[in-house]
């Protein structure tokens, strides 16, 4: 499924470097401070050592999660070091001037990690250097590049995430309840912080239109506009009320629930404005197709960041010759299914296509009636992949264990079919979430969730995305080549 690129840096730099330990010697009021030598004094060549590319690689991820405030709410990070205790409170700051910051930082940073001696590291450490010096040629060259004048879809989806995450991981209270009040607080310093992130985010929209970096129409019409819209909804209805639930008739309720309610209701103002600015400035019926990046752009990042050296036209050929091979599994798999089926069809050359159309017909034909049945199959699945793993014994699943499949929010309907979203790693509280998007009760978008299909796609999202995030240390490797199979068992 999709993923914003602001989750996808940080959670590279969390599970890509093995650093799980507490660091005490960077705090978040150095972070903007240039670093003009991020591994100190004396950090030549010569006397570079395994521990001072450990200091380097920590304090480079400890900054990534302080820089990243909605990135650092998805892992956990106020549990992972003092300095981010007050991380949720924030939103990433998108000026001109802290982007310039961070490309200072990742530029010493880089020149720092060139004097380490790669034969002074060990396998893993070197796994961890080429990780963060590929991920470091990346941010260079996005700073450097003004993506920050088109990022729509980030700016949109940022401040939403970053509260549905807060509360995904608050405290457990008990009878349903959850949060404590300084969580609830911190919801609503985020919440007012808005207005000022959005105008962050007209100023480098309005630069990057005078330049001639511009979203593209369709992403201004479905994450802009439309996200907007979704988005003051949330503010304005859904956290007031969602706050109600959870806070429930606790002592600290009768103040917090109308600071709650007051924090909405500034960040859906500003989400009115920001829809109409939109609407304003940008034409959604332009003729133009705007594409985020060009075959340069292309062969750059699959040189630099997946150390591939093919190149646009050679991938294109690789890909045409991918699409062949599994064309024709297709028409295996279509022409067992049509014998065991007992289907007439005939698959030669030139028949063949269309009978694959109607075996995949045949099989659309087990999907759910509405919306509530497709909601219903997700949870079985879900339910029976967690009892396939108690059963078989496949790892330590607690009792109260409990799938949770949730319609996905409007503001990311247009991103999201499916997608699970695991308990923070960096913390012992919080759950799993799976969002499903609704079909609005659509017969040709349930169809395309056949009954096999739905399984596929509830173990896959739940077990595959969580292995990134759940307890890693329970990975029972399958026949393709070792990918864990791992429920989150927060």
């Amino acid at each position: 499924m999709k993923r914003r690129t602001f989750v996808q840096r940080g959670v590279v730099g969390a599970f890509g470097f093995g650093v799980l330990r507490k660091l005490e010697a960077l705090k978040v009021s150095s972070l903007g401070q240039r670093v003009s030598d991020p591994l100190g004094p004396g950090g030549d060549t010569a006397v570079a050592s395994a521990n001072e590319f450990t200091t380097l690689r920590d304090r480079y991820f400890l900054f990534q999660l302080a820089r990243n405030p909605v990135t650092s709410t998805y892992l956990g990070g106020d549990a992972y070091d003092p300095s981010l205790r007050d991380i949720n409170s924030r939103l990433r700051d998108y000026s001109r001037a802290a982007l310039m910051s961070e490309l200072r930082y990742y530029t010493d940073t880089r020149n720092a990690l060139s004097r380490i001696n790669p034969r002074a590291l060990s396998a893993a450490e070197s796994v961890d250097r080429a990780l963060m010096d590929a991920q470091l040629e990346f941010l260079i060259r996005q700073l450097g590049g003004s993506y920050e004048q088109r990022s729509l879809d980030s700016y949109v989806a940022e401040p939403f995430r970053g509260i549905d995450w807060q509360i995904q991981q608050m405290t457990d209270a008990g009878r349903g309840l959850l949060g404590t009040e300084v969580e609830w607080q911190q919801v609503v310093n985020r919440a007012l912080t808005t207005p000022r992130y959005l105008e962050t985010a007209r100023t480098n929209l309005l630069s990057g239109k005078r330049a001639g970096h511009m979203p593209d129409k369709r992403m201004v019409q479905r994450d802009g506009i439309d996200g907007s819209k979704a988005n003051a909804e949330y503010f304005r209805e859904t956290l007031p009320a969602t706050a109600r639930g959870f806070i429930g008739g606790r002592a600290f309720g009768q103040q917090m629930l109308p600071r709650i309610a007051n924090a909405g209701e500034t960040a859906a103002k500003a989400w009115d404005d920001f829809a109409s600015f939109l609407s304003t400035n940008f034409n959604v019926n332009e003729t133009v197709d705007r594409f985020a990046s060009g075959e340069a752009e292309y062969e750059w990042r699959v040189h630099n960041v997946l150390r591939d050296p093919r190149s646009a036209s050679q991938l294109f050929q690789y890909g045409k010759e991918q699409v062949d091979l599994y064309t024709n599994r297709i028409h295996e798999i279509a022409r067992v299914v049509a014998a065991e089926a007992k289907l007439a069809m005939n698959f030669d050359v030139a028949r063949r296509n269309a009978s694959v159309r109607a075996v995949m017909d045949y099989l659309s034909k087990d999907s759910p009636r509405n919306d509530d049945q497709l909601f219903q199959w997700y949870r079985q699945a879900g339910d029976r992949a967690v009892a396939y793993g108690r059963q078989y014994d496949l790892f330590d699943i607690p009792p109260t264990y409990k799938l949770d499949v949730v319609p996905t929010p409007p503001v990311l309907r247009s991103t999201i079919d499916a997608a699970y979203y695991p308990a923070p790693p960096f913390k012992k509280t919080g759950v799993g979430q799976f969002y499903l998007t609704p079909t609005g009760n659509d017969p040709a978008a349930l169809k395309q969730n056949n009954h096999a299909s739905v399984a596929d796609t509830a173990v896959h999202e739940e077990v595959h995305d969580d292995a990134r995030g759940a307890d890693l240390q329970h990975p029972l490797a399958d026949a393709g080549g070792g990918r864990g199979f791992i429920v989150d068992v927060e």
